[in-house]
């Protein structure tokens, strides 16, 4: 109940020097304790105002948004009361601190005398002692190399045992070691030269490959353009077929499915017109056996009723008989005519692609896919010689 009634700051204080007071500042884990997490705050905001100045120089721009950071988590942490959370801002909080370095250090001190000095010495000396990659397209600056000195000097300050290393002056040190430098710049200088040379070298070994292949280009030009003729020839050709096929393609499926359609209907009309010639004849037999002896009776209307109905029934079974073969033998006709538009689609198409066939013929084909088809059903059932669908279709094709 007491941890419950503690306010929002108190518990952040309280978690504060419990787990992270306590910050490692580079490049040697330099400690650091705080009272409280107050002063952390203060500690935070003065670093932040002192690196912001620095605004030109790569390594203090770093540091300073690695405060910045740092002071976005603490400002987040001040409107949170949950415990998780505050540890977990926490956590953030030491992943970040982690890459600082103060002002108070004498790693800070140094930065910020080279910074003062020059920006491209601060740099080269940050890189040479925190370890990063260094800018050897540099090394040639007289500052830059100064800089890289001033970190070697910083890295080996306990072995060359100088009493006050603050105050060295490696002006001093470049005056008397003018030659060495630049011997050192003079070699830099033939070593550059001689990569200049060679990829020089390079550039006309690459001009002339790439006027080879000019030439091999040109040479074959006439021959690559005749190919491209005729490609274009054959893609013309290719096209006019394919758009004729997407043309036909849905005629023939549906002339197909019609030749199923029309076959099926033929076997539905002639098993009726078998079952329909059986059950007659299973009747007349009955009829016929049962018969009356005319000789025995005389002629009465009863008889003669029977006669009609006799007659009605012959007749309405003729009749059947004779419309369900009709029927059947017009669907099978159908059938038999959508096979054949079908067939004569894929040899049209045939024609076409070997070019055999001439706008005449064309015309001739088409009326030939596209009138309508006789059914038989009807006498003098002449239809036009092309219907217009037909003409639709043919005109659609000719474009």
């Amino acid at each position: 109940m007491g941890e419950d009634n503690k306010n929002s700051s108190e518990l952040i204080n309280e978690i504060f020097l419990q787990n992270y007071s306590k910050l490692f500042f580079i490049p040697n884990n330099e400690l650091k304790e705080f009272e409280s997490y107050e002063l952390f705050k203060e500690f935070i905001k003065k670093e932040l105002s002192i690196w912001e100045k620095f605004n030109a120089i790569p390594c203090i721009q770093r540091n300073a948004n690695n405060y910045r950071s740092t002071q976005a988590l603490c400002n987040m942490l001040n409107e949170q009361t949950n415990q998780q959370n505050i540890n977990g801002l926490f956590n953030q909080m030491k992943n970040t601190t982690n890459k600082l370095f103060n002002s108070d250090s004498e790693f800070g001190q140094f930065i910020i005398r080279l910074a003062d000095k020059n920006p491209s010495q601060a740099e080269a000396a940050y890189s040479t002692i925190i370890g990063n990659e260094l800018q050897l397209a540099y090394v040639n600056d007289q500052q830059y190399f100064l800089g890289l000195l001033e970190g070697l000097f910083y890295l080996k300050k306990d072995e060359i045992k100088l009493d006050n290393y603050s105050s060295l002056r490696l002006d001093k040190f470049a005056a008397e070691h003018s030659q060495a430098i630049e011997k050192i710049s003079n070699d830099y200088s033939t070593l550059e030269n001689k990569y200049t040379l060679e990829i020089e070298k390079q550039k006309n070994e690459y001009d002339n490959e790439k006027n080879k292949v000019k030439e091999d280009h040109e040479t074959n030009n006439k021959t690559f353009a005749y190919f491209l003729t005729n490609s274009k020839n054959n893609i013309s050709i290719l096209e006019k077929t394919y758009k004729d096929l997407l043309a036909i393609k849905e005629p023939t499926t549906h002339w197909n499915e019609l030749k199923n359609k029309y076959e099926n209907e033929g076997n539905k009309w002639k098993l009726y017109s078998i079952i329909i010639s059986t059950v007659f004849i299973v009747i007349m037999c009955i009829l016929l056996y049962n018969l009356p002896n005319w000789d025995e009776k005389k002629f009465e209307l009863v008889h003669f009723q029977g006669l009609i109905i006799f007659s009605v029934i012959v007749s309405v079974f003729s009749y059947l008989i004779h419309l369900f073969v009709k029927l059947s033998t017009s669907a099978f006709h159908l059938s038999r005519d959508a096979e054949e538009r079908r067939q004569l689609t894929y040899i049209y198409l045939s024609l076409l692609k070997e070019g055999k066939i001439d706008p005449k013929e064309r015309e001739i084909v088409l009326q030939s896919l596209f009138c309508r088809a006789d059914t038989g059903l009807l006498k003098n059932d002449n239809s036009p010689t092309l219907s217009a669908i037909g003409n639709m279709f043919k005109n659609n094709i000719n474009k």
